[in-house]
């Protein structure tokens, strides 16, 4: 059991603010239900009512929190038709109810939000789409095993980051030396027990349930529109987990491997406190502590940090930058007043007394601003561009404005002009620069992007902007 804990995924991951990591909870709800009601274990665990309203609570609050719960309706599905096939209707119905029961009060919560923000659940089309270049993803295997491996190269930063560790604390080198092998020699034994004969009939449908999991991801990813990262599956740990523990219990007789046990707990519980003391300085959150009471007292999350943005959000956000356009050019302007509450970026902040009047900050925290993007093909053989904002800044020698062109997330042209600011005054002033496409980019499928940033900026570093107009001929 000490190993479920100390497992560098459950310990590093499941600590991290972000939200795939808050998954783990419910989804041991799930797991633990939906292996107790499936023809898995020869004695249930839970009376059937219990397990049933875990699954269906457990659902309805990790889809609050990751899209990577659409993979669990497809183990109540397979429920619902073995419960079928053995004929016990009334199961079904009684099924339905529990799971339908516990949903509700897991979604409960997001009540609220729907009836505020109604457009929250539109565009979830955008993240499933056929994308064949999965198709190269075979390490699947790995990937769900690294769940239950000591898989610590991930959370060291590679090799590299681990030798960092190793020599800024020679006293943990025995230690973290055997726990890096330790890990390739529990996945290996893990894809062995796949394949080892000889298995109880209870382990085996373990190893069925946990076949299926890698293969229902292999074909889950086959239509989601990101390459496979590791944290975006950890909804499905627990069932590695719970194989890695069926998989171990059939060699914990011997007492060598007791005593190995024992001293990859001990080496696991090493590693933590050589990371603990390898980035509480830099990445802790006691050394945070006074940007994290700021932002509490102050009520404003941005003295702490800016927030990811979805990518339903950075459409929405496209859309405030109004575009006019005739035979001779095309203007593009955002004042950064219109943006609805739900997209409002954490960069706006209030200009004046109007609840209206917003201003771009660009600082330290987040150094680059809204960016304006447009497709060369849209621009009908116009390459000259004036750009201009109305601004102040206090770091004149930094702050620039950025103009380049890309092509499948790959920079090919990129320029910077600074914003020089002679203003001793607190207003904002007027600047403007010009610059053009090189022809070679003319009608290419690339993509215009400008905006503004200041690169190495320090904590008193600012860039004000009210407004942002492009002209294009």
């Amino acid at each position: 059991m000490g190993w479920l804990f100390l497992a560098p995924w459950t310990m590093n991951f499941s600590t991290t603010t972000i939200n795939p990591s808050y998954v783990f909870a419910p989804a041991v709800l799930f797991f633990v239900g939906i292996m107790d009601v499936l023809p898995i274990y020869k004695k249930a665990l839970l009376p059937k009512w219990i397990a049933h309203l875990m699954i269906g609570l457990s659902i309805g609050w990790i889809m609050q929190l990751h899209m990577s719960w659409v993979l669990l309706p497809f183990y109540v599905f397979t429920y619902g038709l073995w419960l079928l096939f053995r004929r016990r209707f009334r199961d079904v119905g009684i099924a339905v109810l529990g799971i339908g029961s516990g949903f509700i009060i897991g979604i409960s919560t997001l009540i609220p939000t729907i009836a505020k923000y109604p457009d929250a659940l539109l565009n979830a089309e955008s993240v499933v789409v056929f994308n064949p270049a999965n198709f190269k993803n075979i390490d699947m295997i790995s990937r769900f095993l690294s769940f239950t491996s000591a898989e610590i190269l991930t959370f060291a930063e590679g090799m590299e980051g681990f030798k960092s560790l190793l020599s800024t604390h020679p006293w943990s080198i025995p230690f973290l030396i055997f726990l890096l092998v330790m890990g390739y020699v529990q996945m290996a034994y893990f894809i062995w027990n796949f394949v080892r004969p000889g298995q109880k009939p209870e382990f085996q449908r373990v190893r069925a349930f946990a076949m299926c999991t890698m293969l229902l991801l292999y074909v889950a990813y086959l239509f989601a529109v990101r390459e496979v990262a590791n944290y975006t599956i950890y909804v499905v740990a627990p069932a590695a987990l719970i194989y890695g523990v069926h998989a171990l219990d059939a060699v914990f007789n011997f007492k060598w491997i007791k005593w190995t046990g024992v001293a990859l707990l001990v080496s696991s519980v090493v590693f933590h406190t050589v990371m603990s003391l390898y980035h509480f300085d830099e990445r802790s959150l006691h050394s945070r502590e006074e940007r994290i009471k700021a932002a509490i007292e102050e009520m404003d999350s941005r003295k702490f940090a800016y927030r990811r943005v979805a990518n339903w959000e950075r459409d929405y956000r496209k859309e405030q930058w109004s575009l006019e356009q005739d035979s001779n050019k095309i203007k593009i302007r955002n004042n950064f007043d219109n943006y609805p509450e739900p997209i409002l970026p954490e960069t706006l902040v209030l200009s004046g007394d109007s609840k209206n009047d917003f201003i771009l900050q660009v600082d330290s925290l987040f150094p680059f601003g809204e960016t304006c993007e447009i497709h060369l093909d849209e621009l009908a053989g116009k390459r000259h561009l004036q750009v201009a904002v109305v601004a102040k800044t206090n770091c004149s020698d930094k702050a620039l404005i950025c103009i380049a062109c890309t092509k499948n997330d790959s920079v090919v042209h990129w320029r910077a002009h600074p914003i020089i600011s002679n203003n001793s005054s607190d207003s904002l002033s007027c600047y403007a620069i010009k610059d053009s496409i090189p022809e070679e980019f003319h009608n290419e499928d690339m993509m215009l992007s400008i905006n503004t940033w200041i690169p190495k900026a320090n904590k008193s570093d600012r860039l004000w902007i009210d407004n942002f107009e492009i002209v294009i001929e």
